[in-house]
């Protein structure tokens, strides 16, 4: 049983990744490495994924419910499944632009820099 539960779940995490706009260049082994490289982490409602100016050294993909964008304060988007933000930091290695914090109880699925700089290093 235990299997069949891996199975099914790195299977809503490829069709998660095949949502990602930024990852549409990508082939299905990329993906699959992309897949397995993740770790889930977990916020609940209000909870602070980081801050505006901290140093970036993740990108997120929203796997389950919503985060708020902030930018100064003021919200200038929410973001939901299949919606990724942090790759600004890490593309042009600059600091955070905005707040992000969980607007619901939100899972998403997190790549380190290293991690997505070899993989995603090319693309732009």
């Amino acid at each position: 049983i235990k299997r069949s539960v891996a199975t099914r779940d790195e299977s809503s995490r490829m069709d998660l990744l095949e949502q990602v706009e930024l990852f549409n260049a990508l082939s299905e082994q990329q993906l699959l490495n992309i897949s397995t490289a993740a770790r889930r982490e977990v916020y609940e409602m209000g909870d602070v994924v980081f801050r505006q100016g901290d140093v970036g050294d993740c990108f997120y993909i929203v796997e389950s419910g919503d985060v708020s964008v902030r930018v100064d304060g003021s919200e200038v988007a929410k973001l939901s499944r299949g919606d990724f933000f942090g790759e600004r930091a890490l593309m042009n290695n600059e600091p955070r632009a905005a707040t992000v914090a969980a607007a619901t109880d939100t899972s998403c699925l997190v790549l380190n820099r290293k991690t997505f700089v070899s993989m995603l290093g090319s693309i732009e």
